[in-house]
Formats: structure tokens, sequence, C-alpha cells
């Protein structure tokens, strides 16, 4: 059985916006290449090898590299190829942290597993169960991230700012705020957390 999420078209990336404040760090390659898998993912119910009639849900995206070499508008050039091997190799190992409050935070990889296979044309993300819900479970609001912005953007910090910015479009014209207008702050020690910012950097 496979689930189909309509709310997830090709051209926007919806995310819980726990995840847009989450602290993490990775390449400005890397995050468009999660923002992607994340427009292709779908919810599949698996069973369990020696228990059948037991049965748990994965969520995964499977994309193909030509039509994602395409949408970061790369050639299709053998170099091209080796830059997405090596960048989805080494997302493999990227985490998130979400914070509750000063003495409780949740620590996670975006993805349990990510298989590439150049003679089939495919990358196959499998997201980690928290990472896969929280991209679904919109309780306390999402964030909508327009792919055709994410792939303009150089910087990973003025992406991530994007993303932040977003994630309280929810508070436009409330609390205080100008109609059709929000607000948000950042010290330079949460800017420093947030981005994974080494204290000795940017002095």
């Amino acid at each position: 059985m496979t689930k189909n999420y309509e709310l997830q078209k090709h051209s926007t990336a919806l995310q819980a916006d726990e995840i847009s404040r989450g602290l993490y760090s990775c390449s400005m390659l890397g995050r468009k290449i999660i923002a992607y898998a994340v427009t292709q993912i779908q919810e599949k119910t698996k069973s369990f090898l020696n228990h059948p009639q037991l049965q748990y849900s994965v969520f995964s995206s499977e994309i193909k590299i030509s039509e994602l070499l395409k949408a970061l508008k790369l050639s299709s050039s053998g170099n091209n190829y080796e830059l997405i091997k090596k960048t989805t190799r080494e997302m493999r190992t990227v985490g998130i942290e979400i914070i509750e409050n000063d003495n409780c935070f949740h620590a996670y990889n975006w993805f349990s597993s990510i298989h590439f296979d150049k003679t089939k044309d495919k990358i196959e993300f499998c997201f980690t169960d928290e990472i896969g819900k929280a991209l679904h479970e919109y309780q306390n609001g999402y964030t909508a991230l327009n792919l055709k912005t994410i792939g303009e953007f150089k910087s990973f910090y003025a992406f991530r700012f994007y993303e932040i910015a977003l994630s309280w479009i929810g508070m436009k014209g409330k609390n205080g705020n100008p109609k059709g207008k929000w607000y948000f702050q950042m010290s330079v020690d949460e800017i420093r957390q947030t981005f994974k910012i080494d204290p000795n950097a940017y002095a």
C-alpha cells in the first residue's frame, strides 16, 4: 500500500514549523536535494519479514537522478552525477535537533538510509520515522517552501533565514503585527546555535 500526499505539490515542500526552526547544518546543495525529496515523499506500508501480519509505515522518496539534475538546473555531465553522489552520501549522517526548552531537546537524522543507483537513474531516500511524520503532522503549523525560490539560493545561511521567517508567517497581522506583516527576532547566539556555526567562526 502506498499513500501519496495530495498537499505535496512538486513546486512546494511542506514541513512542520518545528523542522524549520530546528538546529542543523548541511551544504546548500544537500538542502536543495532534501527539499526536492520532500515533494516526492510517500508513506508506504510494509510487513515485517518474519511476521507478515504485522505492518509498519515507512516514509520514503524515490526520485530520478536525471530529473533531480534538471530541477537543480545542472547538466547531465558525469561530474554533476558525481557531485550528486558525493552529496547524497554525506547526507546520510546529517542530523537535526528540535529544541523544546532549555532542559529538553530531541536529535534525529534526516534519513535512515539512502540508496543511489546511477545505472537505474534513481535515488531512494528513506526518512527516519520522526522526520517523516514531522513532514506531515501539522498540528503546530507548517512551512511551505517554494522550490523555485530555494533553487536560487547560493548561501545556506540565507536559506535558513528564509525558512525560519516563513515558519512565522502564521503571525501575519496577529499579536500586534501590522496587517499583512509579521516579525521575528533572533540574537547572535541564537543564530549561531540554530545554524550550527562554530563559536569561533565569523568573530
